[in-house]
């Protein structure tokens, strides 16, 4: 167990990089020597540090709102970002995204920390990348968020991304991004603690990305 907790910790490491200001854990499709009963649905193994099983907002203990969700390609502002050229990662560097909203009804100068995960547009799976940042709340109640986010290399022409960002009381979530677990004492499919709001239109265009012929 010692040994499994280790890999973990390494593997959530490698996966946190910090990225404008925020930090983003990426999977990445790769072939694994781990036993499919160890893994989920998506292929990614149970200690993927992506792997986050989120509860819905709790209506008796919700606050604030997310009105609407901008989710554009950073360099150049549209929806649309291209995907690497097959065997050749590194050509054209980088590919990251913007999110950008403006959340509302917080308690001002209260932390809120918002975690947002890309998910499948349509169905809202889970597509193995997250980003947070932490906010104080303006006078007014509002959180800007404005974050960059990167778009991993496995990403595939054809594929349609939205981008679902929950707001969190900061002390709810940790320093990997994740949001703490009701029980501490659980290890798989644990739940966790819910956010104070969320955005959950997974059809809506403004805040989809779709991934463009290699380039």
């Amino acid at each position: 167990m010692k040994r499994t907790a280790t890999r973990a910790a390494g593997i959530a490491l490698a996966l946190a990089a910090v990225v404008g200001g925020a930090g983003t854990a990426a999977a990445q499709s790769s072939g694994s020597s781990v036993p499919s009963s160890s893994t989920f649905g998506d292929g990614r193994p149970w200690w993927d540090p992506t792997q986050v099983i989120e509860s819905p907002v709790d209506p008796g203990h919700s606050e604030g709102k997310i009105p609407s969700v901008s989710f554009t390609d950073d360099a150049d502002g549209d929806h649309s970002i291209p995907a690497r050229v097959p065997g050749h990662l590194n050509e054209g560097g980088e590919r990251y995204a913007r999110v950008q909203s403006t959340a509302t009804g917080f308690a001002p100068g209260k932390f809120y920390t918002v975690r947002i995960t890309l998910r499948e547009a349509g169905s809202g799976k889970d597509w193995g990348v997250y980003t947070w940042q932490t906010y104080k709340a303006t006078e007014d109640g509002k959180l800007n968020i404005n974050l960059r986010v990167s778009i991993p290399t496995r990403a595939s022409e054809g594929e349609k991304v939205v981008a679902a960002p929950a707001v969190y009381s900061a002390d709810d979530v940790g320093r990997d991004g994740r949001p703490n677990k009701v029980d501490e004492s659980c290890v798989l499919q644990c739940k966790t603690v819910p956010p104070l709001a969320a955005w959950t239109d997974y059809n809506n265009a403004d805040s989809i990305i779709t991934i463009g012929p290699a380039a």
